[in-house]
């Protein structure tokens, strides 16, 4: 899983697109002054201060690259729109969607339709995608792969936790599928470290599991 509160540290920059013309005037090397956007047509608006950017859409800052097919920017409200075929890179991390907004002042990050989060061998698709500084929410039509466990359900919230573990709640109609395992449920737990789950919990549900090479069922009640 992915540190969401390095993707918002970045993410801010994006915003700041506008103020690096006036910076640049005082020909000062800064941070901001290393954003880059480039688009088939920009159009400023000096008085509101927003960029609005169309066609073929590219947004880099140090090892974020954000694409898109148009893009908004409004420094003032600290909130930038990115939409038709949204795409952003950075850190081995992946995220698209129809529609990408991100607000610095409430630290999130939103995609929105077809929404699919990648990191470190992990997938997550859904409807929605919400980041924020120390976790995720997923909703709608979730399906979670990873190399060892897949699962589906309604919705999924992604924790960071003490000691680098972070911990992910399915909730809605669950299903978890492992080599010799199978669980179903309305709440389920997976924790992970390291990339790896180390521990799932079943709140309410069912399952079943392979021992002896026979198949044995399992239940949990309420």
């Amino acid at each position: 899983m992915h540190r969401c509160s390095r993707w918002i540290a970045i993410l801010v920059g994006v915003l700041l697109l506008y103020s690096n013309i006036a910076i640049a005037q005082d020909n000062e090397k800064t941070e901001v002054d290393r954003v880059g956007f480039k688009a088939d047509e920009i159009d400023l608006d000096l008085a509101g201060g927003g960029v609005i950017l169309t066609g073929n859409v590219e947004i880099t800052m140090k090892d974020l690259t954000l694409t898109s097919q148009s893009a908004q920017i409004n420094q003032e409200r600290g909130y930038a729109k990115a939409t038709g075929n949204a795409r952003v890179v950075t850190q081995g991390s992946t995220l698209t969607s129809d529609t990408v907004e991100i607000d610095t002042k409430a630290n999130t990050t939103i995609a929105s339709g077809n929404a699919r989060l990648e990191r470190e061998g992990t997938i997550i698709t859904a409807d929605k995608v919400e980041i924020e500084e120390d976790g995720f929410f997923a909703s709608g039509n979730v399906n979670f792969q990873h190399p060892e466990a897949q699962a589906t359900c309604q919705s999924a919230t992604l924790s960071e936790m003490e000691g680098g573990e972070n911990k992910i709640e399915l909730q809605g109609n669950v299903n978890v599928s492992m080599d010799t395992s199978n669980f179903k449920g309305e709440t389920i737990e997976m924790y992970m470290k390291g990339g790896e789950i180390s521990k799932i919990r079943i709140l309410k549900g069912s399952g079943s599991i392979i021992w002896g090479g026979e198949e044995e069922e399992t239940e949990a009640k309420p």
